[in-house]
Formats: C-alpha cells, structure tokens, sequence
C-alpha cells in the first residue's frame, strides 16, 4: 500500500503556513481513527530511534528536512564500512579472499574522497582531530577486520529490503552482509572500546532485518582504539541476536505502532507548531543534537 493510496483532506483539516495538510490539535479529539496525513514515503530503522527518543528533533530531520551537519564518528563508521564492503564485494565475485594491499588501495583511492565529497566536502564535517589522521586510523580498523573476511560467506552486500508491515508506507533499510547457506547476517558496528554484548538500539535493528532475512544477526565490532580489534558473536555470544518469529509480530506491532504516533503529531501539530521534545530526558541525546539551539526545552 502507498501513501497515494490515501485520501488527505477527509475529515476536520488545515492547511498550515508550509502548505501541509493536517487536522488542528483542538479537533482531534473529534477525529477517531486519524486519516494517514503524515508526508513520509517510507520509514526506517533510524527514524524509528529518533522517534521514539525525540519527536521534536525527528520532525525537524524527516519532516522539515533539516540535516544535521556530518560528525567525525559518522565518516570514521561509513569509511571503515566502505572498505570491508569492498573486499566482501571483491569476494563475492572473485570467489576468493581479496589482498590487504588491494583493499586499503581501494579505501585510500575511492572510499575516502567519494565519502568526503558526498558530506559536502572536508569543511562540512565536524572533525574532533586532522582529516588524515581521520583517514589513517579507518585504514588500520579495515586492516585489522581483514583476516575476517576469509571466514564469512557473501551473498549480499548492502542489501536493501523493502517491508509491508500492515502500515500505510514501507519500512526500508540495508542489510551490511547477507551469507549464503543460511549463516548469520552480519551488521559492522565502530565503537570506543570492545564490547560483549549488543546495545539495546542494536537489538531492535536486527529484528528489523529479521523481518527481512529470517536467522540471526551478527554484530561485528571493529573498535577505534590505538591497536583497532575486532570483536564478533564467535567472541562474546552477546553480539549474536537470535531469531524468533513470535518476536517478528511484536516487532511489527512496534512499528505500525510508532508510525500511528508520527501520524498522530502531524495531525495535532502540523509541520509549524512545536512538537515534544523529549530528548531532555536522555543523558546525552540533547548534547549531540544539531536542533538543540532553537528547542524549546532548552529556551533560558
């Protein structure tokens, strides 16, 4: 089903000073069952964390379009992804393991200056350190996932699902690796230090996936620390999510659930007025957040 499929404008309805169709708050209680108003065409695993977390600073990424400038630990993650998903693609075709030499030429020469160009250019970024330094340290984290690559099987690198969840608009998103013969998918997570288990976020992005790719999921940590090492559910059975298909109905159930609540803020808010900031409640949500100057939860 797709959202043209819907009727906007049935019902008690507004049009607001962005030319967005929705019902006004003072109505809604009138409204029962809201007709789908919400100008979205698919939803993800990433916006349902936003979300869930801050309706405030999610109106503002997927509804106004307001970007949030790239951060460093967002290059550092796409770059090091980049890399080993070459060397995945290269064995997909080849059939056999790729070269380190091969590899860090391809990072070196096209994952890094196509990524930086897609964020805008060098300047756009957040850097906490120098570029290079940047760069060199996503080559020693590709260099230490490398002998890796030799145990895991290809079928699919990125691979991109499309899900009908009983809702008015798809859930769509990427898996990093799908393997042959039913083995684990796989998902490459950077992170500060090595870890034993998965964050809760992590657990709720692999049952996604799962509706997509019913078996487990894998999480590989590649850490940024001096010597990059690299932790995986053969290391510390907490990385590993095991598939359920009694908890795929709740995962459903999840989503067509958080969807009727962005359903619901639009029709009570519009695009102009402000939606919850919630984000005030998390420990650090607010501080790394691009929208926090102007939030009312913060006006002093």
């Amino acid at each position: 089903m797709r959202i043209e499929d819907f009727q906007q404008g049935q019902g008690l309805s507004v049009v607001s000073a962005s030319g967005a169709l929705y019902a006004p708050a003072a109505d809604t209680a009138l409204l029962g069952e809201l007709p789908w108003v919400l100008p979205l065409e698919h939803f993800s695993f990433s916006s349902l964390q936003m979300l869930e977390l801050c309706p405030r600073q999610w109106k503002q990424r997927y509804i106004l379009g307001i970007k949030e400038p790239p951060a460093q630990a967002l290059v550092l993650g796409r770059a090091t992804h980049g890399g080993i998903e070459f060397g995945l693609d290269t064995k997909m075709v080849t059939q056999t393991d790729p070269a380190l030499d091969l590899v860090l030429s391809y990072y070196h020469d096209a994952v890094w200056p196509q990524l930086v160009d897609e964020m805008g250019g060098s300047g756009e970024i957040l850097w906490d350190d120098k570029p290079d330094l940047v760069r060199d340290k996503g080559a020693q984290m590709v260099t230490a996932y490398h002998p890796h690559i030799s145990r895991l099987e290809p079928e699919a690198v990125e691979y991109g699902f499309s899900l009908d969840v009983g809702a008015p608009i798809p859930v769509k998103g990427w898996i990093d690796l799908v393997q042959r013969n039913g083995r684990p998918s796989i998902d490459f997570k950077t992170a500060k230090a090595r870890r034993s288990d998965v964050k809760p976020e992590w657990r709720v992005q692999a049952r996604i996936y799962q509706l997509a790719v019913p078996r487990p999921v894998d999480f590989h940590v590649i850490t940024k620390t001096v010597e990059p090492a690299v932790v995986t559910g053969l290391d510390a059975e907490g990385l590993l999510v095991p598939h359920s298909e009694l908890i795929d109905q709740e995962t459903k159930r999840r989503l067509r659930q958080a969807l009727d609540d962005a359903n619901r803020y639009y029709a009570t808010y519009g695009p102009d007025e402000e939606w919850p900031a919630r984000g005030i409640h998390h420990d650090w949500r607010c501080s790394w957040c691009a929208y926090q100057k102007d939030c009312p939860a913060w006006v002093s």
